[in-house]
């Protein structure tokens, strides 16, 4: 596992480090160790979509800076950590932040994400690593909110889900509040071939409307753990993190 930029920050925002550096885990000897970044300079940066390609390297997309600027910038390192800022040709992704993304064919897709002034982005992009270039998507007509924080992975059948998070509007007036903090529980499919999203009925056991879920993992093809999070009750304006494991299986 490799973990690349990053930020910590104190519970108020008072202080907040951005990071800039590369580590590798090896589960096996249960060791961290610090890889050294050649090549180009990487910004220190939080919040950016990560892949790793067929052949082994890593491909970096947006992201916020220690400027608390949205980056649109798109890199190439290698497990040995040199760093390469690429320059695809023709149309290209706005700058973002907490963008959601996945594998899929010869490339990836990104959808959303957070702009520098916090508005929301509503978008699809698939990006193919043999050509470098990057394509949008025209959105469907039927589509969920925009949102952060949702749980997401591609599924067999080339469906993508997405589901809970805080959605754009609808923010409760509470004081000190300063992101959005209207979570959902709501949970949609969008099938990449058809280029259309289909919103699945509620099942019993669902987890409580506010709650989100910051880490989700894909085990198989249909099958998505959610882990770890907070909630937020809007009626109480309070948040409290959770240590709730949620299973998605898509039938």
């Amino acid at each position: 596992m490799f973990i690349l930029g990053g930020t910590s920050y104190t519970y108020t925002f008072s202080s907040i480090t951005f990071f800039s550096d590369m580590w590798k885990y090896d589960r096996v000897s249960n060791i961290w160790t610090q890889v050294s970044i050649t090549g180009a300079t990487f910004p220190p940066l939080a919040s950016s979509v990560t892949i790793r390609s067929p052949t082994g390297l890593i491909y970096i997309f947006g992201g916020v800076d220690n400027t608390f600027s949205a980056r649109g910038d798109l890199w190439t390192l290698t497990n040995t950590g040199v760093l390469t800022l690429l320059s695809p040709s023709g149309p290209k992704p706005d700058a973002r932040y907490h963008a959601y993304h996945a594998k899929f064919n010869d490339g990836f897709m990104v959808m959303g994400g957070v702009r520098s002034d916090t508005s929301y982005i509503n978008d699809i992009w698939f990006y193919n690593y043999a050509s470098n270039t990057w394509s949008q998507t025209t959105l469907p007509t039927t589509q969920p909110n925009p949102r952060t924080h949702a749980v997401t992975g591609l599924l067999s059948g080339n469906g993508f889900i997405l589901g809970l998070g805080d959605l754009v509007t609808g923010m409760p007036n509470c004081p000190g509040v300063v992101y959005g903090q209207a979570p959902v529980n709501d949970t949609w499919i969008y099938s990449v071939d058809a280029n259309t999203w289909t919103e699945l009925a509620p099942t019993p056991g669902n987890p409580s409307p506010y709650s989100k879920y910051t880490a989700d993992v894909v085990v198989g093809d249909n099958t998505i753990y959610s882990f770890g999070g907070f909630s937020f009750d809007v009626s109480t304006c309070t948040q409290t993190y959770n240590n709730k494991v949620l299973k998605f299986v898509r039938s």
